[in-house]
């Protein structure tokens, strides 16, 4: 979470039930802000409750009883842990937020169902992207970023997904008695996933392993990413993420290209 847009993002989310079903009862975030504090800050004292929340949603839930349930509370623990990180006890809060995300995808594999799969390699990625913000496990931020590729090579068969979902729809509107709110007209529905987000997670990741190997070739992967998260549809809370993409496509394209004048210069010596 660089941003506190993007805090907020991740418990509306996580309550939307995007990234896992409520995480807690207050899940809304608090009305008042710290004083003097940028726009959109969430207290920590807040983001604690939601911990605090999620902790008790996945102590709840049982294995035995449903894994589905057991995984789905075991990646929104780690992922309100991976936004804690950000405030205190880092190290404790990732190693712990590594864990449970690993729980989850020991009960949600690939093969029985591959979105939440998808949503598990997501989150795995992000945490231990963030450990190497931490300039813990800096060696591992390209383990990172094969996790982001493994979602990645997933898009295609998650989109196929959707569209037999659209098929059934479709053919239920021509079934006498079909339910109505399956068939009524509705507005373009707003993608669940979150691509656009994933695509920017994705260029932030790479545009961090750039600047430790000093890369150009994946500079040029982290713009890749950035277009992607631009041209990605919109999610259900990520309209300013189209922005912020754009900013980071073009800066890293105006190094990109001062690094290839000093190229020219060099090689003119």
């Amino acid at each position: 979470m660089r941003t506190a847009t993007r805090e907020i993002a991740f418990v509306v989310l996580l309550s939307a039930g995007v990234i896992g079903e409520t995480i807690a009862q207050d899940s809304s975030p608090p009305a008042s802000a710290v004083p003097g504090a940028r726009p959109g800050y969430l207290p920590t004292e807040f983001l604690r409750r939601q911990a605090e929340g999620a902790r008790q949603q996945a102590l709840a839930s049982s294995k035995d009883v449903s894994a589905t349930a057991w995984g789905d509370a075991q990646r929104k623990y780690a992922l309100t842990l991976m936004i804690l990180a950000e405030r205190e006890d880092a190290e404790k809060n990732l190693n712990a937020a590594l864990t449970h995300v690993q729980n989850a995808a020991s009960v949600q594999a690939h093969d029985d169902d591959l979105v939440r799969w998808m949503r598990n390699e997501w989150a795995r990625a992000n945490i231990i992207a963030a450990f190497a913000k931490t300039g813990k496990m800096r060696e591992r931020l390209d383990d990172a970023i094969l996790a982001y590729r493994n979602v990645e090579r997933e898009e295609s068969a998650y989109m196929k997904l959707g569209e037999i979902r659209q098929q059934i729809i479709g053919f239920g509107q021509a079934v006498p008695g079909f339910p109505t709110w399956k068939t009524s007209p509705q507005p373009a529905p707003r993608d669940s996933f979150g691509w656009r987000q994933f695509y920017f997670d994705l260029g932030s990741a790479l545009f961090d392993l750039a600047s430790m190997e000093k890369s150009r070739t994946i500079l040029e992967q982290a713009v890749a990413a950035f277009q992607k998260s631009q041209n990605a549809p919109p999610g259900l809370f990520d309209d300013d993420l189209l922005k912020k993409a754009e900013e980071k496509a073009s800066r890293v394209k105006a190094l990109l290209d001062i690094l290839e004048v000093g190229a020219q210069d060099r090689g003119r010596r």
